[in-house]
């Protein structure tokens, strides 16, 4: 036959591969019980009956022999026209459904083969007519699409091309099962059944872009099943079709994208996994498929954007770069055509910040123009997006070992604080908890915005306190982190609150502190904090103003009891709040204190911290001796402390020029007239006579002049004194215990 001859000549792809199982749902074709090989048949009678001579074509159309076959389809072909041209329908289809049933439903190999060539010829000769009879002529031969004989499953290919070929746009009302069959002979083991159902499925395509027809509400849900296969060429024959479908002007493929794009997406990744021209011609055969259809999002009618969110979402956090990017890409774009519709995917906000780090700089960068876009969305929206998944993602996100990622999640939480507070409230326990992790991270900007939003839920007092706590704690767990951190921690935080509130708040934690080497030390960083950064800038003024102020004093009086953790700390407390008498009662109490390397570092920081801007206040004051009797005990008790050191060169040039000037004031008053001057006795330039004649004019100066009073914090009382003599007792036990010195 020459169609045969045709489809064995037809060129096919140099690959082999097995062909997939066969499917579950084949095509139901009613096929009777087969008579027995010799015995005559309801066909036999049938073509008797339509005429005695035709009889005998029964037999030839079982035979064995492939010309005997083709004679006696030419005599089907002839009777067939025949009956058509006088119009005896009844005797037609009598013939018809006989050759279906009893010569194509005939388990023998030789009776199917007659039976198709013999339906394809009754096909060809009723031509336009054969739309009547497609019933009759199709679905007997794709039962054989199945059958297990490779000569079988090629004639019946080669009977569905040539009826195909006469009932053209007609035949698609077996679109679906004519896919099917395709669908496995496309990968079919023997290479002329390949060949076969590739011209077959080239035909079937043909037929469906010049009719322009489809039944895709049908047809998709068999394209779901058949897409998540694994074949390279069945891959193959499912991106021609979708392409093919895809250009079609009046099918509508986009509809039902979520349907199919999970397979799609599959392909692009599954097909990565290997190496070889049929996987790589897969991916860029897909590639291109997605393009075409993320294109046409924006067009499409009834597009279900949030079903495709879901699926985009999934393979966005995929291990494959290429899949991951072009799964963004869509994100990108459906952002841009249906932000409000996709939202709701709480999925759709973890894909985004997953690939803010990668190792591709195009996925990071289409990753943080997403995450921007999303931001942005959320902003201006007027409807509350799933606020609740969107936590309970970030929530697992926090600890990712990307800092992009855990930046990203903590600016999220700020933001949807700031949006949506309270919905945040309902879960700020969880927060708190998954948030003082992040306190100890090694990335600045991390440990920058997990304040923020501890700042952010610490409206509460409740929760304010459990901040501090928190912090306090992880500092006690993690001395590293105090030491190389707690600057910039605290710092930050007295940014975001008054720092009077965070540092009343530790204070008084610290001041109840069991472990007494960690509290001495925090305290010394607070201190150091508070003594020398741009944000503690206004809690030092607000303490310079002890003298003055009750709220300020309130607020000494908090700091100290916890700075008593401190000898040199609640010593410089007390020079910054211009509490000198209490600074030098506190002196005499640091003859009873263990003058450990420690103390005396501190005591050389305090005097590096003297010499610094803070203090500038306190060095004028040294000019005024008289006025400031306490200060200068502190400073010459200060330099009694210290060893000879650079420290304590510092302290004796700054007293030698208090005392020059001291000396220099004495000579003007000497020779200025006043009211009571005229008893101030001249200094002589003898040096031997100085001394008596400086103490002589002092004594006038002092009777002569009236002293300014300046306020101060007051002495120390005996309960302030008393608590840091017991704080210090404590101190000193711990560390005897700890070092194994006893309780001496």
């Amino acid at each position: 036959m020459a169609e045969e001859q045709a489809v064995q000549a037809a060129p096919v792809p140099a690959r082999a591969t097995s062909a997939p199982a066969t499917p579950a749902n084949k095509p139901a074709v009613a096929a009777s019980p087969a008579a027995p090989a010799g015995v005559a048949t309801a066909a036999a009678a049938a073509l008797a009956g339509a005429g005695g001579a035709l009889a005998a074509q029964y037999k030839n159309l079982t035979d064995k022999l492939y010309e005997k076959r083709m004679v006696a389809a030419l005599d089907v072909e002839a009777l067939v026209r025949d009956l058509a041209a006088k119009r005896e329908e009844e005797q037609l289809t009598m013939v018809l459904r006989c050759l279906g049933e009893d010569l194509v439903g005939n388990p023998q190999a030789n009776f199917k083969k007659g039976g198709m060539i013999a339906l394809a010829a009754a096909a060809i000769a009723l031509g336009p007519e054969t739309k009547k009879y497609l019933d009759y002529l199709v679905p007997p031969i794709l039962a054989c699409f199945y059958d297990p004989d490779a000569r079988v499953r090629y004639y019946a290919v080669e009977a569905v091309f040539n009826i195909a070929k006469v009932a053209v746009e007609n035949v698609l009302i077996y679109f679906n099962e004519l896919f099917d069959g395709c669908c496995k002979l496309v990968a079919d083991n023997d290479t002329s059944v390949q060949k076969a159902a590739v011209l077959l499925d080239r035909q079937l395509k043909d037929i469906v872009t010049q009719s322009c027809t489809c039944d895709l509400k049908r047809f998709v849900p068999l394209l779901r099943e058949r897409i998540l296969t694994n074949n390279p060429l069945v891959k193959h024959f499912i991106i021609a079709w979708l392409s093919v479908l895809d250009s079609v002007p009046n099918i509508e493929l986009v509809k039902y994208l979520p349907e199919y794009l999970w397979g799609l997406f599959d392909f692009l990744h599954a097909s990565r996994d290997g190496s070889t021209s049929d996987q790589d011609s897969v991916v860029s055969e897909t590639t291109a498929v997605l393009g075409e259809l993320q294109k046409e999002l924006s067009g499409g009618r009834d597009v279900q954007y949030f079903a495709i969110i879901k699926v985009v979402a999934h393979f966005a956090g995929c291990e494959d770069e290429l899949t991951k990017q072009t799964a963004l890409q869509w994100i990108s774009t459906l952002l841009d055509i249906a932000p409000h519709e996709i939202l709701p995917c709480a999925d759709l906000l973890v894909a985004v910040i997953y690939n803010l780090r990668s190792s591709s700089k195009e996925i990071e960068g289409i990753a943080g123009a997403a995450n921007a876009k999303l931001q942005a969305i959320v902003s201006q929206s007027t409807t509350s997006p799933p606020v609740n998944e969107y936590i309970a993602n970030f929530l697992k996100l926090v600890g990712s070992r990307s800092p992009e990622t855990r930046l990203a999640v903590l600016q999220w939480l700020a933001l949807l604080h700031d949006k949506y507070p309270q919905c945040v409230a309902e879960h700020v326990n969880d927060i708190f908890h998954a948030i003082a992790t992040t306190l100890s991270d090694p990335s600045d900007d991390v440990v920058q915005s997990g304040l923020t939003v501890m700042a952010k839920l610490s409206n509460n007092e409740s929760y304010f306190q459990r901040l501090m706590r928190g912090l306090v704690n992880l500092f006690r767990e993690d001395r590293a982190l105090l030491r190389a951190r707690a600057s910039f921690i605290v710092r930050h935080l007295v940014r975001l609150m008054p720092p009077d509130v965070v540092y009343t708040s530790l204070a008084r934690i610290l001041e109840d502190e069991k472990d007494l080497a960690f509290a001495g030390e925090c305290v010394q960083t607070l201190n150091l904090i508070m003594l020398t950064s741009r944000e503690c800038a206004g809690l030092r003024r607000q303490l310079q103003r002890s003298p003055a102020c009750a709220a300020s004093r309130a607020l000494f009086e908090v700091l100290y009891r916890s700075w008593c953790h401190s000898p040199a700390s609640v010593f410089s407390l007390c020079l910054l709040c211009q509490a000198y008498t209490h600074a030098s009662q506190l002196l005499v109490s640091f003859a009873n204190l263990e003058i450990t390397v420690s103390f005396l570092m501190e005591l050389d920081q305090l005097v590096q911290l003297i010499e610094s801007p803070v203090f500038v206040h306190l060095r004028l004051q040294l000019l005024e001796p008289q006025n400031n009797p306490c200060l200068l005990k502190c400073m010459y008790g200060l330099l009694m402390l210290l060893p000879q050191s650079s420290a304590f060169d510092l302290i004796k040039n700054r007293l030698n020029s208090v005392a020059k000037f001291e000396l220099l004031a004495l000579r003007a008053a000497a020779y200025v007239p006043g009211p009571n001057m005229s008893t101030i006795p001249a200094i002589p330039d003898d040096p031997t006579s100085t001394a008596a004649a400086c103490a002589a004019a002092a004594a006038a100066m002092a009777a002569a002049s009236t002293p300014i009073v300046r306020p101060q914090c007051g002495p120390a009382t005996p309960e302030q004194l008393s608590h840091f003599d017991a704080l210090q007792e404590r101190h000193r036990l711990f560390r005897n215990k700890t070092e194994g010195g006893g309780n001496s």
